[in-house]
């Protein structure tokens, strides 16, 4: 009897000490928290480096939001964002915008967009975006 108490008391006792693994997601959240510049990188619209109608164009993630330097009509100078569903790739800005990330490392984020030009969305010329920045 006292052995089967000791069992059912160990096995009872202390919780799971193991660290969880984090998700995909808090791990591009994580790459996501920085600034991000355009130096070194490039805006592109349909195909067409427009980079230079964006000199000194800087996007700033911290936990859920964001902010723009230098954004034009682009981006808003600052708002809100959330994944969409499960994905570590596609990003929903308060504007509408769904963004869709290609390359995210400590160094280099890269993502596209598209912008319908239906009056729907704020801000841009219409067109397909690819935006690679630098950290």
């Amino acid at each position: 009897l006292l052995a089967f108490l000791a069992m059912i008391l160990s096995t009872n006792c202390g919780g799971d000490d193991t660290p969880t693994e984090p998700t995909a997601q808090e791990l591009a959240q994580e790459q996501l928290s920085a600034t991000w510049s355009l130096s070194g990188g490039f805006i592109r619209l349909d195909g067409r480096d427009v980079s230079g109608n964006f000199q000194g164009f800087n996007l700033s993630y911290s936990g859920n939001s964001y902010s723009t330097t230098n954004a034009g009509d682009l981006f808003s100078a600052a708002g809100t964002w959330s994944w969409v569903a499960d994905s570590d790739r596609q990003i929903l800005l308060d504007d509408g915008k769904q963004i869709s990330i290609s390359i995210l490392s400590d160094t280099d984020l890269t993502f596209t967009f598209q912008i319908n030009g239906t009056g729907g969305e704020v801000a841009g010329l219409p067109g397909s975006y690819e935006i690679s920045l630098k950290n």
